[in-house]
């Protein structure tokens, strides 16, 4: 059987305020991931408030399934950034949509990344964990291999990496 979270699920967790994203967030997303400075590295989402509002409402319904948990972090009371783990299957789960305001307080990124693995680790109960870089995120890369994940293959200008919850907890 598969945890979930609470719909009205928030936390508190190393000065970051985090609640799961809702259709007020709509706005706030499409400046975040449209941003130049992070567009970059994530993939491609739309420009349009009614599409991302419509994303919202189906993302949503997977939510309740607990299989998709997108979380919005906040810092001083002012939205910061993004994190999603998603496909959540058996003991698994993807990490992705990780994305933060450039001009955030130094670290706010790295701390939402561990905040969002942790959820998923310990209130969730899963065991692994899938995510892909971008070849040319240098930084995003170092940070990954910091928790001795495999490295499962390199294709499409991406490299796809396995990670396991006790590997997490003692990482370099």
């Amino acid at each position: 059987m598969v945890n979930k979270l609470p719909e009205d699920f928030t936390l508190h967790r190393y000065g970051i305020d985090v609640r799961l994203v809702n259709e007020d967030d709509a706005e706030f997303i499409i400046k975040l991931r449209n941003d130049d400075r992070n567009s970059k590295f994530l993939s491609k989402t739309t420009t349009n408030i009614y599409e991302q509002i419509n994303w919202i409402r189906e993302y949503k319904i997977r939510e309740k399934e607990g299989k998709d948990y997108y979380f919005l972090f906040s810092f001083n009371q002012m939205p910061v950034g993004l994190y999603r783990i998603y496909n959540i299957e058996n003991d698994s789960f993807v990490c992705g949509s990780w994305a933060f305001k450039p001009d955030s307080q130094s670290g706010l990124g790295i701390l939402g990344c561990i905040i969002g693995r942790e959820v998923a680790y310990e209130d969730l109960k899963l065991e692994k964990c899938f995510t892909d870089v971008l070849v040319d995120n240098i930084s995003s890369i170092s940070f990954q291999k910091a928790f001795h994940p495999k490295t499962l293959k390199t294709e499409n200008g991406k490299i796809y990496f396995e990670h396991y919850k006790e590997n997490f907890y003692v990482a370099s």
